[in-house]
């Protein structure tokens, strides 16, 4: 079936590819690359039509006519002519095979053409007609609403082999409608299509997943046929009357589908749907897809949730930055769930929402439902302010076994990945991404840049291990959690949370820390709290520095920049700039804590609260009486107490390996630019990876600069969009989705960090406003990611409405010993800028007392 890589054949043909090399009965194909794909549109100049459209309605009908009007290549003509004759000069089925079709929360099943074609001389048409389908007006609006870039979408195409087919169907390895851990065999009479688009009831044969001893038949009354025509059509026939209560397919050839199907799981590692056909003598496979949540017409819709990825990735996200994670997401996720015995597609794990980044919550739920995990208490989610769907109970044979699974895996998995390793692995990330800015200072050409920019990629592999040791770290916290609940009775979370206060050596949190202390020691000179206040640009204000004899301050302020100038806003887009490209921000909140001197010294209250947190562990080792249970709780309290620096660390080095790898593309836009192949060097941000490299080779075939141009119009047009944290099957962007209560005086959300805190509120939606936290007031956001780590320090309270116990904001409010509550949900709606409020740590409520009476709204 061809060399081509798996990229350029696409999910569903490489599908193929694996079954026919695994010796599954798959009817003989041929695959035709992309690459015609490219080279018909650039013919066509497509570019230039999509250019045009920029901005306004896609015209779907116009492009496709285009797509059709355009002569295929001969050279593509002759090839096709040859595989139909290697094929046996038998009808063959034309079927797509497109980049997106298995994107995650993207399914363009019936969207993409299909075609059955006996003439050899209409195959090249056939094949047309098939692009063409790219266009089509619900495969074109469908992308549109989901944010997936017109231009990035590109067809295979399948010629396969035609079955003349008796009768024909599909099959799952999960019950799709029960989530019973059965195996589902739906069979109709003729053709496969009359079932797959809806046409007929089929005929239901369910099996046990050990044995595959029959536990079920299910027959329908068959009206319909479908038949390929001679000419290569379709054709919808009655079923004649004595076959129309007869089986469709005998039990023997139902177990043999069942049978296959189970083959395919065990090739793909995941439970499995394939459609199938039978010709009278034998069973074929036509297609095979994995599925790692209960999917079909009749199941729940998938929950998305940006909850997490929120912090990291909370805007519309770039066509490089997608095509970068998403493509790397098995090498990424996939090793380190499978390491704790859980089966997941990593690819479904993550989708677009309004051109967001989302976690399939679903896909989640649904994997960890087998382990002693509560994943929305982890990752929040506000799941009680929308309609979330049923999820299907995890068959209790399946359970059982991926239980054990992670039981027998998790031992040896947390010893490998010790809290001393976790320190070796981020030394290790250090001096890589250290080595790789000598190589961007020492100066690149754009080959150099580009060679460098794959190999700094290429470590989204090994960072799969930094993963897997920031989860172990997190596993300790959740184990002093339990501990705690099931031995002291810490129902809310409060009395764990309040163990790991003020421990020190979080990165995160220290780069709070440093910027507080680059304030008091602007404060102890006069003319160096001059030179900073006012509102001077930083070069300006560096100079009035420098005139003042500031050596300290400027030594220290490089130095803070060194250490912690990486972070940004969205730390996973490489677009966004760091604060080092930015000392504007850096420069602001440091204005913002001198305005302020009455803010008390954040490391005097860290050390009481460090003290505090002693005080309890004692107070706890006093209650355990049994030898035993204080021995274990010691061990539980050490490893919880390191755990969020274990985390934190690690995701401090990713992010400055990600600030390497953007300093890279900067260089490489500029030698694009010189080259006069991009208009400015952030366009590298608005090209997928793989198109870079063909930039980067000359590749003439597309217009570059027009692609972009569409490309950021796009981007622009996303952002106006407001997607809600939780979206439930396919969103629709005129509705909200969410529930905002009426008349409530009490928010409920998860405990984060103990203690009570009382003040006004001062809401932030993002991490660029030019406002400030005043001491003693409530910090109010939607999430936090480092880029609002300075607003933590004067604050006396966090409420977010997203976020769980291992988010950021979490960790942070934790180690300041800041009483805090995530996933409240619409509170950042609720509550606005002066209102008075109540932040409890200990029961997770906020409790909203009306307006405060000496605070005016704004800063």
């Amino acid at each position: 079936m061809g060399e081509l890589g798996a990229r350029e054949i696409g999910p569903k043909a490489e599908s193929l590819r694996r079954l026919s090399a695994a010796a599954l009965p798959v009817p003989e194909a041929r695959f035709l690359g992309c690459e015609a794909y490219r080279e018909h549109v650039a013919r066509a100049d497509i570019a230039k039509l999509l250019a045009e459209a920029s901005g306004a309605p896609l015209d779907p009908a116009t492009i496709a006519d285009v797509i059709v009007g355009t002569p295929v290549d001969p050279a593509v003509v002759s090839q096709l002519s040859a595989w139909h004759a290697e094929l046996g000069g038998v009808p063959v089925s034309v079927r797509s095979s497109a980049n997106a079709e298995d994107l995650p929360g993207a399914s363009f099943a019936g969207q993409h053409g299909t075609y059955f074609v006996s003439d050899p001389a209409a195959l090249a048409a056939r094949v047309r007609d098939c692009w063409a389908s790219l266009y089509s007006e619900r495969a074109v609006r469908y992308r549109e609403r989901n944010g997936i870039d017109h231009a990035g979408v590109e067809m295979a195409v399948i010629v396969q082999r035609l079955i003349p087919a008796i009768s024909a169907g599909v099959a799952f390895t999960v019950d799709p409608v029960t989530g019973s851990d059965d195996i589902t065999v739906e069979a109709c009479v003729g053709l496969g299509e009359a079932l797959v688009s809806g046409k007929v009831t089929p005929d239901r044969f369910t099996f046990a997943h050990d044995g595959l001893g029959m536990r079920g038949r299910a027959l329908a009354r068959k009206s319909t046929r479908v038949i390929a025509n001679p000419d290569g059509g379709l054709t919808e026939m009655p079923v004649p009357p004595g076959l129309a209560d007869a089986p469709a397919i005998t039990d023997e050839v139902a177990h043999e589908v069942a049978v296959l199907a189970m083959r395919a799981e065990k090739l793909f590692g995941v439970p499995i749907d394939v459609e199938w056909a039978y010709d009278g003598e034998r069973v074929w496979l036509l297609q095979a897809r994995p599925i790692t949540t209960l999917k079909s017409a009749a199941a729940a819709p998938i929950v998305w949730s940006n909850v997490n990825t929120g912090e990291i990735l909370p805007d519309v996200i770039t066509p490089l930055t997608w095509s970068v994670i998403h493509g790397h997401a098995d090498e990424i996720f996939g090793g380190m769930f499978g390491s704790l015995g859980v089966r997941i597609d990593a690819q479904k794990l993550i989708g677009r929402v309004g051109g967001r980044v989302y976690f399939n919550l679903s896909l989640l739920r649904d994997s960890f439902a087998t382990l002693p995990i509560d994943v929305d208490r982890i990752l929040g989610g506000m799941q009680e302010y929308v309609e979330m769907p049923d999820l299907p109970a995890v068959p209790r044979r399946r359970g059982a076994s991926a239980g054990l699974r992670a039981a027998m895996s998790l031992p040896p998995y947390i010893l490998k990945h010790r809290a001393a390793g976790a320190k070796r692995f981020s030394a290790l990330l250090r001096a890589d991404t250290d080595a790789a800015i000598a190589q961007v200072d020492a100066g690149l050409s754009a080959e150099e840049a580009h060679a460098l920019f794959e190999r700094l990629v290429d470590m989204f592999a090994a960072f799969a291990e930094g993963l897997a040791y920031m989860s172990v770290a997190m596993l300790g916290f959740g184990s002093l959690t339990m501990i705690c609940n099931r031995w002291l009775g810490d129902e809310s979370g409060a009395l764990a949370n309040s163990l790991v206060a003020g421990r020190g050596d979080v990165a995160s949190a220290e780069a709070g820390i440093a910027l507080w202390r680059l304030a008091a020691s602007a404060r102890k000179d006069d003319a160096v709290r001059e030179a900073v206040l006012g509102d001077r640009s930083w070069v300006e204000t560096r100079e009035a520095l420098e005139a003042a004899g500031a050596t300290r301050f400027l030594g220290e302020w490089d130095a803070f920049m060194a250490e912690h100038g990486h972070h940004r806003r969205g730390e996973l887009e490489f677009f966004n700039p760091t604060w080092a490209e930015q000392p504007e921000y850096v420069l602001g909140m440091v204005r913002g804590y001198l305005a302020h001197a009455e803010a008390e010294d954040p490391l005097v209250t860290f050390a009481a609260r460090a003290r505090a947190a002693d005080e309890t562990a004692e107070r706890c080792r006093r209650e355990l009486k049994n030898p035993l249970k204080r021995a274990i709780f010691e061990r539980m309290l050490a490893w919880g107490r390191t755990s969020a620096g274990a985390r934190e660390n690690i995701k401090s080095e990713a992010v400055r390996w990600l600030a390497a790898i953007r300093r890279t593309l900067l260089v490489l836009g500029e030698r694009l630019v010189e080259r006069g192949a991009l208009s400015d060097r952030d366009d590298v941000f608005f090209l997928a990876a793989d198109e870079l490299g063909r930039l980067v080779a000359g590749d003439a075939s597309t217009e570059w600069r027009s692609l972009v141009a569409r490309r950021r119009a796009e981007h622009t047009y996303l952002e106006t969009l407001s997607p809600p944290s939780i979206v439930v099957g396919e969103w629709d962007e005129h509705t909200d989705g969410m529930r905002i209560p009426d008349g409530v005086d009490v928010l409920k959300g998860i405990s984060v960090s103990a203690g009570v805190a009382r003040g006004p509120a001062r809401v932030f939606l993002s991490a660029d406003t030019e406002e400030h936290v005043l001491p003693g007031e409530i910090l109010v956001a939607p999430f936090t990611d480092p880029g609002w780590t300075p607003y933590f320090i004067p604050a006396a309270g966090i409420v977010m409405d997203m976020g769980g116990m291992l988010s950021h904001g979490s960790i942070i409010a934790r180690e300041y010993g800041i009483p805090a509550v995530v996933n409240v949900g619409p509170a950042t709606r609720i509550i606005s800028t002066g209102d008075l409020i109540e932040v409890d740590g200990d029961r997770g409520e906020v409790r909203l007392l009306g307006q405060h009476p000496e605070r005016e709204q704004g800063a």
